[in-house]
């Protein structure tokens, strides 16, 4: 409304409408978010210098009208115009938080100069949309080009780093680092730990942590969840109370991530010690936090517990409704893996095949066919409902091993027959497991054969044999000579098997 009267005096006014004050005026409306005024005083100006450019270009670019910003901007070039420095980092700023990099690549090609945040923009645009290579490579440019990364750019290259597991680039860039005297920086001291930790260097992490000027929960959950993922417990578990003497309080990444690491070695009584620091200090238990206790209580037998949290949650998501699925499929108990499975179902959430995977696993433990089959079946129709699912080879191994364990050998061969990929060598090993647990010779004999074509477990086949030939007396001695020549040899093991069936 004010930029109307504004502009409204001025015509009253006769003040001419140009340069400096119609730069002002396109601004005023631009930012109000009133594009067409300020695309109508823009086509009005007789003569427009960069900043009546730079100001409608800001202004779309602002509101979200990224096409029409960058069309301008390309216009501004045919003009003849040097378009400002900060335009072009701003068009490459909103572009690349926009997700379209082809855009932001374009504007940055099209500048007529470029300073670091020009760089260091787009190589953060890389990184947060996923392309590290990318990300990396222009940094690399960025260096030959003689232009100084800042702490906001070695960090983003770092997390790059990181996310690549590639500690090689990342010591070159802790080299700069070092030389430019960064490495005392928060925000630089973090991105490195995080790098180091996330490539198994967990010394070199604890290194640069101590050299951190001033750490804080960043680099702390940096460090707890480097130490939980390498199987450190005790060290991600100590650092935690080593965090509370600092002074910091924990998020849910750190009690999650101590959480998870004493899951992983079975630290129930440190686990429990968590669990009493969240209820002492009325720590609000979300579905991060309440999620990893499932965990921890499941991974230590702890179902009582566990089953105690589930239904304590206020919400849940899959994730909680998996967790504690697969605590009751790792002991086995099919039937209260069913109850809960059914139960997500009632609730409008569907199960993630890590869900079926805990389905499947507790059915096979607990022989349960019908169940297994029934689990199968559901995400099978699942699967064709969500093209973002899809079935793995683990899914078909663990029913072929629920009906070989349960002596439905014929079925196993009907199953293997009849599935869509090419069977996996672990499926043959499972059907040739369950060969030797029933006896099955003849059926044992076929499945080995497959799997020394597939020659990436012929060792374990040639064992497996040798036992069934043991378990019935036939052919073990020569079995043993076989293995003794050659354990990987599919040639010798082809012969064998040819010689064998023949007799």
């Amino acid at each position: 409304m004010w930029s109307s009267r504004v502009h409204v005096m001025l015509l009253v006014s006769r003040i001419e409408i140009d340069g400096f004050v119609g730069a002002a005026l396109l601004s005023m409306y631009a930012k109000s978010g009133r594009l067409h005024h300020a695309r109508q005083v823009f086509d009005k100006l007789e003569r427009r210098d960069v900043a009546s450019w730079t100001a409608l270009i800001t202004g779309y670019a602002h509101h979200g009208f990224l096409k029409e910003a960058l069309t301008l901007f390309q216009a501004m070039r045919l003009e003849g115009l040097k378009s400002d420095v900060v335009v072009g980092n701003a068009l490459i700023d909103l572009y690349a938080k926009s997700g379209d990099l082809d855009s932001a690549r374009r504007v940055f090609e099209n500048m007529h100069t470029r300073d670091a945040i020009s760089w260091s923009t787009l190589v953060s645009g890389y990184v947060q949309e996923g392309f590290h290579n990318d990300a990396i490579e222009l940094y690399v440019q960025m260096l030959w080009q003689r232009v100084h990364p800042d702490e906001y750019t070695v960090s983003s290259i770092l997390c790059a780093c990181a996310n690549l597991m590639t500690s090689h680039e990342g010591k070159w860039i802790h080299a700069y680092i070092i030389e430019y005297e960064l490495e005392a920086d928060t925000f630089v001291g973090n991105a490195l730990v995080n790098m180091y930790a996330k490539c198994d260097s967990m010394e070199d992490a604890n290194s640069v942590f101590k050299r951190v000027d001033e750490t804080d929960l960043v680099s702390w959950n940096a460090m707890i969840l480097g130490y939980g993922r390498h199987g450190c417990a005790k060290a991600a578990y100590s650092m935690l109370w080593d965090a509370l003497k600092q002074g910091l309080k924990p998020d849910e990444f750190t009690l999650s991530g101590v959480l998870n690491a004493c899951a992983n070695v079975g630290m129930l009584a440190e686990g429990k010690e968590v669990h009493k620091y969240t209820v002492k200090t009325g720590f609000k238990v979300n579905n991060v936090v309440g999620n990893a206790l499932i965990d921890m209580y499941a991974a230590c037998g702890s179902l009582h517990e566990a089953h105690t949290i589930f239904e304590g949650m206020c919400t849940r998501d899959v994730i909680s409704w998996s967790s504690m699925i697969g605590g009751w499929a790792q002991h086995g108990d099919g039937k209260q893996v069913q109850a809960l499975c059914q139960r997500m179902q009632q609730q409008g959430l569907k199960p993630d095949e890590f869900t079926f995977s805990s389905l499947l696993i507790a059915c096979n433990h607990a022989g349960l066919i019908e169940e297994g089959w029934y689990c199968f079946q559901m995400m099978v129709m699942v699967v064709q409902d969500d093209d973002a699912m899809s079935l793995a080879f683990e899914h078909y191994a663990t029913m072929v091993d629920l009906l070989g364990r349960s002596g439905c050998l014929n079925e196993a061969v009907q199953f293997i027959d009849m599935l869509p990929i090419q069977p996996h060598c672990a499926i043959w090993m499972s059907l040739l497991a369950a060969c030797r647990n029933h006896g099955n010779l003849e059926l044992a004999k076929a499945s080995a054969q497959h799997a020394f074509v597939l020659g990436l477990e012929s060792a374990g086949a040639y064992v497996l044999l040798s036992n069934i030939y043991a378990m019935t007396n036939a052919h073990t001695q020569k079995m043993r000579n076989q293995m003794d020549n050659d354990w990987s040899d599919i040639d010798i093991a082809s012969t064998w098997m040819a010689d064998s069936m023949e007799e």
